[in-house]
């Protein structure tokens, strides 16, 4: 049995009839029905004749509908009671309406409302149950699953003069994803942008991102899902779905740089002709028949081209590949379709000179003047009195200008005639008062006397040292160091001085380098090599030769030529470059007998890239180093390649950081005279 009083569904249906509970019985609020329009007796006589009595039975799955059943069967049981008492116009017929919740086709969840007047549909909120569709929101009520019905709003106002099914429509939640567009143009790059949608849209054009996108020397190609490109590639303003986010990173191409090589006709001196052709790329040159304008050179056939006019620069073969990695000016070159010959002149001023300069023709012709030769032909003392074919003279004889008719090749030596006085040193062994080894020497111009270990025959006196000549044999004439300069405006006799040998010492001082060259001792008269630069070094110089004074100003001794020893002597090295303005970093150190690159070295040239872009370098030097290995070639050529490896990726470094015209240089200085250690395996890097 139904407590009406504590049944809300059961009180407001009541309510809504004119009644109210008292208890558990049901009062009309209607005021009592006159004789007249009632009709109660003849209604009750008649239910009374069909009244048996009645089990209400109640049913269901849950006990919400068994208490809508129990609600129901009491309110069937108070209407056929009070029918018998009321009018026939005492009660409106009540209708319901059914809300199904409708979050998918299977959903069972529904809730009703009854009324049998104009009433409001009661709001979503105040369901019971509670309707609820995940990810969804409400936005009312239609007559049809699909929404193809009638609508209601919730809340909104209902005769009830009919039963109704009202389903809930529901619209799904919009869901924002994100697009992250990157800039990319450097590995360091951080400027990004984004676009934020919840439905199917065209990606935000390059040209219109705030900030905006931008990669100097290069050009847009579009957007991937990798900074490489390697992975999913989007075109400019594409279609995207939104239904995830997105990192997009731009994609970027290097503007192609255009060169030019102009082609010279090159047929004379005055030639203007040229033809030209650009391109970005290695690409093969135009044929020479393919020029526009046409090439040509009455007399010769093409035979290539060349850097210079005059075919001593760099050579290239018609339709040869070039790299069109800068501009550059081709000169045609020609053969002449006549046989060519050529004479050779040769300058003849003693048995070793090798100075010659040549003409060439095919036709009889004049020999160029002895005048106009290049290189200039001379003979100290002597004057040019003609040209033979034998270097002394007993061949055929050409005047200078004579006619040829280069009919074949030929080579003529200059005739000399000498113009001053021919005179004699002698050099005297003087071992002994009886000594008759001797050598003579002959010159008509200032020259210094032959070395004594030039001597032939040589020169000896036992366990003496050879000391220098005098004039007399007893040494108290006028004395000449070994190689002394002598005027020959007279005839001479030297004799050999001899001393007891002694040793000397050549010590060897850096002057403003760092490292050692081990002294070089020897006896008086011995012959020594002058050292290389091998244990000094001196960023930013190059030793040019030893002096006997720091400055310079003393005698002069070049690197890899003979020193004959006359006494101990200090010697200085003399530099030749400019001093770096800044040390300000070190990469290594390098693994032994390596010049790779490993992650931590990059990490130091990462530094100096930034320390070159914060303080504005414009050129960088770097000088390679590496620990003694025992061979000295393979001490340069570590060294170098390790500066090489620094330079190519700082190079790379300063290019991703956007940095421009920062001239790089490197060399390998090899190894610092006998230093082992890994320590000194680096690269020092300079700057200005």
């Amino acid at each position: 049995m139904i407590n009406v009083e504590t049944s809300p569904t059961a009180s407001s249906i009541f309510r809504s009839l004119g009644m109210v509970a008292a208890g558990s019985t049901l009062v009309s609020t209607r005021a009592p029905f006159s004789t007249k329009e009632s009709h109660a007796i003849p209604v009750r006589s008649k239910i009374c004749i069909f009244l048996r009595p009645v089990v209400v039975m109640t049913f269901g799955h849950s006990p919400r509908t068994k208490s809508l059943i129990r609600t129901a069967s009491v309110l069937l049981l108070v209407l056929t009671s009070f029918a018998i008492a009321a009018p026939a116009n005492a009660f409106p017929a009540v209708h319901i309406v059914t809300f199904y919740e409708n979050a998918s086709a299977n959903d069972a969840v529904s809730a009703i409302q009854l009324s049998n007047s104009t009433q409001q549909l009661t709001l979503l909120q105040n369901l019971d149950p509670s309707f609820s569709n995940i990810g969804y929101t409400f936005e009312g009520w239609n007559t049809s699953v699909d929404g193809s019905g009638t609508s209601y709003a919730d809340g909104a106002s209902y005769s009830f003069s009919a039963d109704v099914g009202l389903y809930a429509q529901w619209q799904a939640i919009a869901v924002v994803h994100n697009v992250t567009f990157f800039e990319n143009a450097s590995a360091t790059d951080s400027i990004t942008s984004d676009q934020a949608e919840s439905s199917p849209q065209a990606l935000t054009l390059q040209q219109d991102m705030i900030p905006s996108f931008s990669d100097v020397g290069y050009t847009f190609e579009g957007w991937n899902t990798s900074e490489n490109g390697s992975g999913i590639t989007y075109a400019d303003g594409a279609t995207f779905l939104f239904d995830s986010d997105l990192g997009l990173y731009a994609q970027w191409a290097l503007i192609p740089v255009v060169h030019d090589v102009t082609f010279f006709e090159n047929d004379s001196a005055t030639d203007s002709i040229n033809s030209v052709m650009s391109e970005s790329t290695p690409t093969r040159l135009t044929t020479f028949s393919s020029l526009a304008p046409a090439f040509s050179n009455p007399g010769h056939s093409f035979s290539g081209w060349n850097t210079s006019a005059d075919g001593s620069g760099v050579a290239y073969a018609d339709s040869s590949t070039y790299s069109f990695d800068a501009d550059v000016g081709l000169y045609a070159q020609w053969s002449s379709n006549v046989e060519l010959h050529t004479v050779t002149f040769v300058e003849n001023d003693g048995v070793s000179d090798a100075v010659v300069s040549t003409m060439t023709d095919g036709t009889t012709s004049p020999l160029d003047l002895f005048s106009s030769l290049t290189p200039a032909f001379s003979n100290p003392g002597h004057s040019f009195s003609g040209w033979n074919t034998s270097a002394n003279g007993s061949g055929s004889f050409f005047s200078d200008g004579a006619q040829f008719s280069f009919a074949t090749n030929l080579t003529l030596y200059a005739q000399w005639s000498s113009t001053s006085s021919i005179h004699t040193v002698t050099f005297n062994e003087n071992d002994s008062a009886s000594d008759p080894v001797n050598v003579v020497m002959s010159d008509d111009q200032t020259a210094n006397f032959t070395r004594f270990t030039n001597l032939e025959p040589s020169f000896g006196n036992g366990s003496l040292s050879f000391s220098g000549w005098n004039t007399s044999r007893d040494g108290t004439g006028t004395a000449y160091s070994d190689g002394a300069q002598f005027a020959f405006t007279s005839d001479l006799v030297v004799y050999a001085q001899w001393s007891e040998m002694t040793v000397a010492t050549i010590s060897f001082v850096a002057n403003g380098g760092s490292g050692v060259v081990t002294p070089i001792s020897g006896s008086i008269g011995s012959t020594i090599t002058i050292p290389n630069q091998s244990g000094l070094i001196r960023a930013g110089f190059v030793l040019t030769n030893w002096n006997t004074s720091s400055n310079g100003s003393g005698t002069k001794y070049l690197v890899g030529k003979t020193m004959v020893i006359s006494k101990s002597t200090v010697l200085y090295a003399q530099w030749s470059g400019h001093k770096l303005a800044t040390l300000f970093g070190a990469v290594g150190t390098f693994k032994s007998d390596s010049s790779l690159l490993s992650a931590s070295l990059k990490s130091q040239i990462n530094r100096i890239a930034l320390t070159i872009e914060s303080r504005k370098y414009l050129k960088v030097d770097l000088f390679g180093y590496t620990a003694a290995t025992g061979l000295k070639s393979l001490n340069i050529s570590l060294s170098r390649d390790r500066a090489r490896n620094v330079a190519t990726y700082l190079a790379i470094r300063l290019h991703d950081l956007k940095v421009r015209g920062v001239k790089i240089s490197s060399s390998g200085q090899g190894s610092i005279a006998g230093q082992a250690g890994n320590a000194y395996s680096r690269v020092e890097v300079f700057g200005v």
